[in-house]
């Protein structure tokens, strides 16, 4: 789509048209601009209208150019879309943009009105929502560097469920306001975008699609547990809260919230907060299989306490980034015990296919999940093999051949090192994956009786 003309409207012309109140019809604020409820008289209808002056700086990016940019994108379901922009020059060069009017306000006024009464499905609905838009963005080549709760827009579909729309477009500079030179002003509060931004930024370092990916993080978080992951105390601008908000982010302090939600949402957030972008999930896409085929993290959270932010994410995450040469037998252990409880345990957090009148093959499904074994996969496998979960299935029972295989390969390398108790615990990994191998029961019997 070719690029957006810029309207001009005198200040009067503005007026006659737009009624609103600028203390009391506020939506949300950020970097950009500040965004109300108006009432376009014209048209006859309520629509959100972002006002931003325009600055003097040359090359600085305006309120313009993000709605010119916006109208560039393919059209993305949760991705909200500029109508158009109009600059009114005096007294003060300003650009004014509209878009539809979302009943139910940006997130976090959303957030305010719903938590706690929000299913477990419409949650889980919502998180994919933002995901699916943000990786449009991402494909159309669009960082939003910045994303926050009030950047995104809600209303409910005729079903009643939540639908999200990123409503900011990236491409804007983000300042990290100085704690030793800043000026405050009393009872001024924090730029909410402060909490939500990556750590690369707040070092001084170019975005990248990943920052996204750890800014949703903290946007999950406040979904899931109604807090701001990386808060401080006092909502005021002072150089002490910006200086705590800062510390958390540089640090990656895990909230203490993170103990208390589901073992999928924790591998989430785990993925989204690695202070590594090596470890850091690398797109939305990334994020969206972790909650469509969740699997549990090796162990839960709250049992981890001694563990500081950096190593509590690098022991959830099961990752084969392990070096090849660290030999120590309790990384070695943690890395085994994870990928059990990946394959073994993981599904139990799957309810997304449970109807309430359950047929033979969803009462099929449930049996294979809760034995959640080799052969029980497979025997749905066997009697499903076109079933509506037979793909999801076939996954599951990949991953546990992989990881008989591995523990084959690690009883075998003991074996030769005289670990006759390391062997003895490979095979019993392995029949908790395939209780029905002989030959394995037959070893592990002789290991009981040597030893």
């Amino acid at each position: 789509m070719g690029k957006t003309s810029i309207g001009t409207m005198t200040e009067k012309d503005f007026f006659d048209r737009f009624a609103y109140d600028p203390k009391k019809d506020v939506l949300g604020t950020g970097l950009l601009g500040t965004t109300y409820k108006v009432y376009d008289k014209k048209e006859n209808r309520f629509v959100a209208l972002k006002v931003a002056r325009v600055r003097d700086d040359k090359g600085a990016f305006s309120l313009a150019d993000e709605v010119n940019l916006s109208r560039q994108l393919d059209y993305h379901a949760h991705v909200a879309r500029y109508e158009f922009v109009f600059r009114v020059e005096e007294p003060v060069p300003t650009d004014y943009a509209v878009m539809d009017f979302y009943e139910d306000g940006h997130l976090d006024d959303f957030l305010r009105k719903n938590i706690g009464s929000m299913s477990a499905s419409e949650m889980r609905f919502l998180l994919e929502g933002i995901l699916e838009g943000m990786q449009h963005l991402h494909q159309e080549g669009v960082i939003l560097k910045t994303l926050h709760p009030a950047d995104i827009l809600m209303h409910r579909s005729r079903a009643g469920v939540p639908v999200p729309k990123i409503a900011a477009f990236g491409l804007r500079p983000f300042r990290m306001p100085d704690e030793t030179n800043a000026v405050f002003f009393p009872d001024t509060p924090i730029n909410p975008e402060l909490a939500y931004v990556a750590p690369e930024l707040l070092a001084g370092k170019s975005a990248r699609y990943q920052s996204d990916i750890w800014s949703f993080g903290s946007i999950a978080y406040r979904i899931l547990t109604g807090e701001v992951a990386f808060g401080a105390p006092s909502n005021l601008v002072t150089a002490k809260a910006i200086s705590e908000i800062k510390r958390k982010i540089m640090e990656t302090e895990l909230p203490n919230g993170i103990k208390t939600v589901a073992p999928v949402y924790q591998q989430l957030l785990l993925r989204c907060w690695s202070p590594s972008l090596e470890m850091r999930a690398k797109s939305a896409n990334e994020l969206l299989e972790i909650l469509r085929n969740p699997v549990a993290e090796s162990k839960p959270i709250s049992t981890i306490q001694a563990a500081t932010p950096t190593e509590l994410v690098e022991n959830e995450l099961v990752t084969n980034e392990i070096s090849s040469h660290n030999t120590h037998f309790a990384i070695h252990f943690l890395w085994v015990a994870g990928l059990i409880t990946l394959c073994l345990v993981g599904w139990f957090s799957f309810n997304a296919f449970k109807p309430s009148n359950p047929s033979h093959e969803a009462l099929a499904f449930d049996r294979a999940r809760n034995a959640g074994t080799l052969p029980a996969w497979n025997a749905y496998v066997k009697r499903f093999p076109q079933g509506n979960y037979a793909g999801e299935a076939r996954r599951v029972s990949d991953s546990l051949i992989h990881l008989k295989s591995y523990y084959m390969q690690s009883a075998k390398a003991k074996m030769k090192a005289d670990e006759k108790d390391g062997v003895r615990l490979e095979y019993e990994n392995i029949l908790k994956i395939d209780p029905d191998d002989a030959a394995v029961k037959q070893l592990l019997e002789l290991l009981r009786t040597e030893l």
